[in-house]
């Protein structure tokens, strides 16, 4: 599983609720630093449709 699955996975569930639009991630109350490796905690991060597209078809092959 890649580091924006694992984020992106979390981002498209609460975006899906009709009242989030944006998710910023904090750990401990503090969202300065990183998370995984390549994803700033000060960042906003919206829903990402190839995320869950690219996935669709990874399963459909994999089976």
């Amino acid at each position: 599983m890649t580091e924006d699955v694992v984020l992106y996975s979390i981002v498209n569930s609460l975006t899906s609720l009709p009242t989030v639009d944006k998710v910023q991630i904090s750990l401990d109350g503090e969202n300065d630093g990183m998370l995984l490796y390549n994803y700033k905690l000060s960042d906003m991060y919206e829903f990402n449709k190839d995320i869950v597209d690219s996935n669709d078809s990874t399963e459909k092959t994999e089976k």
